[in-house]
């Protein structure tokens, strides 16, 4: 399984905060998110977008959540609002992202079992775990 994740700040200062926690994540998935868990899914591209004074994004949360046959993919946003990184402490940032984590992985879930897809919900669920156990 490959996983990507990329991003897009709204300005330096989102970039500037958040970026190392990303890059965390990065890591972490590539080091515990690795099995097979699914049919035809061979990747899964997470889009980071993270709102700040030049750009924002919206909607807040986990979105477009978009399964590509042809790709056999499956990518999705995750979009911080400025109130969930701006002037707040390291643990309440590392608090909205695991929220936003622990959401995206649901909504994986849900998608792919009912699609039929998710073969090894408890390998997923348990190697995801382990990924929001590492950026804590």
């Amino acid at each position: 399984m490959k996983v990507t994740i990329g991003a897009q700040y709204g300005d330096s200062q989102s970039d500037k905060v958040v970026n190392p926690l990303r890059d965390e994540f990065r890591h972490a998935l590539g080091h515990h998110l690795c099995g097979s868990y699914f049919r035809s899914i061979m990747e899964i591209g997470f889009v980071l977008r993270v709102s700040g004074s030049i750009w924002q994004f919206e909607p807040r949360g986990v979105s477009r959540l978009r399964h590509s046959k042809a790709r056999a993919s499956l990518s999705l946003d995750l979009v911080l609002a400025q109130q969930d990184w701006k002037g707040v402490s390291e643990d309440v940032l590392r608090r909205n992202f695991r929220m936003l984590i622990e959401d995206s992985v649901l909504q994986i879930t849900q998608k792919t079992e009912r699609s039929k897809e998710l073969i090894d919900k408890a390998a997923f669920l348990s190697n995801f775990e382990r990924v929001i156990q590492a950026i804590e």
